[in-house]
């Protein structure tokens, strides 16, 4: 089994084991699980609490489904499989294998607050086939009343 390349600090072995840890990345987050775990092992234990240690998406993911079940009318917010499936069903006819780019070029967009809109994407062919795309699924999303993670 590799070892994990975070150092666990006395510091961030007493966050682990008190408090829920966020991190930026799932794989910052396993390898912190798993320099936890060989902490414990080290220490000569046998058997442990499972740690509370998530990426910051999958915290405000969790907090947006918690308010979601108090505020039904909230968009449903997509996950990966249906974010992926929304691409696919609405890309154009042989950009398949563009699918990807697509979904990371709506989710810097939204990240950075850039507006997906012909004036913006239309001076080229790949612009405004990725404003087309973009309009076909913010249409198909307020018809499902759900949202992206990016969103």
């Amino acid at each position: 089994m590799p070892h994990a390349f975070v150092h666990l600090y006395p510091e961030l072995e007493t966050a682990i084991e008190s408090s829920l840890v966020l991190t930026t990345t799932e794989r910052l987050r396993r390898n912190l699980i798993r320099a936890y775990n060989d902490a414990q092992l080290a220490a000569g234990r046998t058997a442990w609490a499972t740690p509370s240690v998530l990426t910051v998406g999958t915290y405000l993911a969790g907090l947006y489904r918690a308010l979601r079940r108090h505020n039904p009318e909230l968009p449903v917010l997509l996950g990966a499989e249906a974010e992926y499936a929304l691409f696919r069903a609405t890309a154009p006819a042989g950009t398949a294998d563009l699918i990807p780019l697509a979904q990371e070029a709506w989710d810097l967009c939204h990240q950075w607050g850039i507006p997906i809109e012909t004036a913006t994407f239309g001076a080229t062919e790949n612009g405004l086939t990725f404003s087309d795309w973009s309009e076909r699924i913010g249409r198909r999303l307020g018809n499902q009343n759900a949202i992206t993670r990016a969103e």
